[in-house]
């Protein structure tokens, strides 16, 4: 994750240094790692933006993100990695609406940034020089989203459990892993998703940590997995110093693509 957008997510994290599984999402403390372990089969579409942070194919020439990932390299973004080979980027194009939050309050306060984290528009566009013959681009999800329907979360960025929450010892690009759970709220820009532990959380619940920014939220579907969502931010209410990334308990709120798909439509036809 990239500029001042992160700081809602990540940037207020001090984890604490013990071990945990391999790097990448984070997971429950009492499943095993092997649960949430994926392959790229899984995710083929999935591109990975330089040194942290995700988007996915979306159209050949086409990978879609949140814009807090990019938004410092508009003009400097040379390629993303997208099924292990590099695609060059011929250009980046970010919500025009996109406003990153600013920093905390005069008094120390997260609230300014978690009230302007959601009205932020985070998505962007990625156009490559050539088009992705050898990927098939995700689908975009058209159906309704309700609470309680299970998404899948894709994502390379720093380990951690529930309990230590993201580790900041970790690289931000670690191996693959999936991790699944239930929207916990619905919103028109935003899908809000819990951590959720014991008897309340799904056996291969996870949540995202810092470097998982622009990962896709699929649903499954009869027509196989389609793209809801793309991972954001964190809200937090308490202490800028006591935020740890990942934890049990906190919602995390990813964005709704279904609710940009005019602007992703109206972009891509407009630079055909």
């Amino acid at each position: 994750m990239r500029g001042a957008a992160r700081f809602a997510a990540a940037a207020l994290a001090t984890a604490a240094l013990v071990s945990v599984p391999a790097s990448a999402i984070i997971v429950r403390h009492d499943a095993p790692p092997e649960r949430y372990r994926a392959q790229p089969a899984d995710i083929p579409a999935l591109a990975d933006m330089p040194g942290s942070g995700h988007g996915v194919l979306i159209a050949p020439e086409w990978v879609l993100t949140v814009a807090h990932t990019v938004a410092g390299e508009v003009d400097s973004l040379r390629s993303v990695e997208i099924a292990g080979r590099q695609r060059a980027v011929a250009q980046v194009i970010l919500h025009p609406d996109y406003t990153p939050p600013p920093g905390v309050g005069p008094d120390g306060s997260v609230k300014p940034i978690m009230d302007a984290s959601f009205v932020m528009r985070d998505i962007a566009l990625v156009r490559l020089r050539e088009p992705v013959t050898d990927v098939v681009p995700v689908t975009l999800f058209d159906g309704v989203i309700g609470e309680g329907d299970v998404l899948t979360l894709f994502g390379k960025g720093q380990g951690g459990t529930g309990l230590t929450g993201a580790m900041s010892a970790l690289p931000q690009r670690g191996s693959l892993r999936r991790a699944r759970n239930a929207v916990s709220q619905v919103l028109p820009e935003w899908i809000g998703v819990t951590f959720d532990r014991g008897a309340a959380a799904l056996p291969d619940e996870g949540s995202i940590g810092r470097g998982d920014s622009g990962g896709p939220l699929m649903i499954e579907t009869d027509d196989g997995m389609k793209l809801v969502a793309l991972a954001s931010w964190t809200y937090w209410e308490g202490p800028a110093q006591d935020f740890r990334a990942g934890a049990y308990g906190l919602t995390t709120y990813h964005t709704r693509v279904a609710a940009f798909r005019d602007w992703i439509s109206q972009t891509m036809e407009n630079r055909a």
